[in-house]
């Protein structure tokens, strides 16, 4: 039952003259708890519509009020906004999803997951710094077309090469249940057999770290629980960034992560272009690093150096059906230096032959089982 006009004058008024939650529930036909939430909620509503020239725009201030309460009506977002139609803010919401911010429209309620974080990070892009560092996207471990040895590979060399920082921009497990006949793909079938392998086959190095962010194969596993958090929560060397992107600052040097969405393109230029140019002029980092593509590339755009970032897991089964006929295996070592006069970068991208069944299988007398 829907609160009226003349309830919250009530709730307002018989608590100021410090009426019982118990009395004032009786007035209004609601129970204690109810009374005091919705006197609560009309209190930040009052004090949100006091706030609003604080904000440069209507986004920041939606970001404000789902952050502080995490779900709000869209009628208390319209009030509160001062919109006209429910269009309005809908038009408002889709752009936040669009960028990446974890929003949830369910029937009447709007409801904010805030895992990203665009609107309290700093940027100093004119900082001196210098980085080395691994880039890498799509490990899928888990997956039969998996390919650890090469990822093992890859890290032993960026260790020698004297990298102590590895990122990988989601996709760091292959999930249970992304697609139909997802069980076919892959060996370990549980989120606990994934995250109790990978916690073992991905390398220890003294002094190396890891900067993950989880990815669409890294949700699908139909539990609710985060995967990579969890890795990340039994490694001291793993650091969880976030779902789907998320900034990160390296000796003065700024680095996206981010995990794309949808099908590659015909220009492998385009997702990773697009996604650049849609930054806002205030957030802009000097590296992008893109996963979910499955190839490498490389190219500076608008000043900022952006990658695809390749990955570690062979052609499935299913990225055949999808219309892929190879999957880019390998992943980038970088070295960028900036000056208070010049950048200097270095990027040198490694690719490897595919292993097949570069997994654990079952052997029995002079039998090999291959699933």
């Amino acid at each position: 039952m829907r609160y009226t006009s003349e309830d919250d004058k009530i709730i307002l008024k018989f608590r100021t003259a410090n009426y019982t939650w118990k009395d004032i529930g009786n007035l209004v036909n609601r129970s204690e708890d109810a009374v005091r939430k919705r006197y609560n909620r009309l209190l930040e509503t009052a004090n949100a519509q006091r706030r609003i020239d604080k904000f440069t725009n209507v986004e920041e201030h939606i970001l404000f009020l789902l952050n502080k309460n995490k779900s709000m009506s869209i009628e208390e977002l319209m009030d509160i906004l001062k919109l006209d139609s429910i269009e309005q803010l809908l038009v408002i919401l889709y752009k936040l999803m669009s960028d990446s911010y974890d929003i949830i429209i369910n029937s009447n309620w709007v409801i904010y997951e805030p895992s990203n974080h665009l609107n309290t990070f700093e940027f100093i892009r004119g900082t001196v710094g210098k980085i080395k560092v691994a880039l890498t996207g799509d490990w899928h471990i888990g997956s039969k077309c998996q390919q650890i040895t090469r990822l093992q590979e890859f890290i032993d060399e960026a260790y020698n090469r004297g990298i102590r920082d590895v990122i990988c921009s989601g996709d760091v497990f292959d999930g249970t249940r992304v697609f139909r006949d997802h069980t076919e793909e892959i060996f370990l079938h549980t989120i606990d057999e994934q995250v109790d392998y990978a916690t073992e086959v991905i390398p220890k190095y003294e002094g190396l770290h890891y900067y993950l962010i989880s990815g669409n194969h890294d949700h699908g596993f139909g539990t609710g629980m985060n995967a990579v958090s969890t890795l990340a929560s039994r490694r001291d060397d793993i650091t969880y960034l976030g779902k789907y992107g998320a900034y990160l600052d390296l000796n003065g040097i700024t680095i996206y992560l981010h995990h794309g969405l949808g099908s590659q393109t015909y220009a492998l230029s385009y997702k990773l272009q697009k996604f650049v140019e849609q930054l806002p002029a205030g957030y802009m980092p000097d590296i992008v690093a893109q996963a979910h593509y499955h190839y490498l590339f490389y190219a500076p755009i608008r000043g900022v150096y952006s990658f695809e970032l390749g990955s570690f897991q062979g052609l499935t089964s299913f990225a055949k059906r999808m219309g892929k006929v190879y999957s880019h295996i390998g992943g980038w070592f970088y070295e960028m230096e900036k000056t208070e006069h010049k950048i200097l970068t270095n990027p040198v991208d490694t690719s490897y032959e595919e292993i097949n069944h570069d997994y654990p299988y079952m052997k029995q007398g002079d039998k090999t089982f291959i699933f």
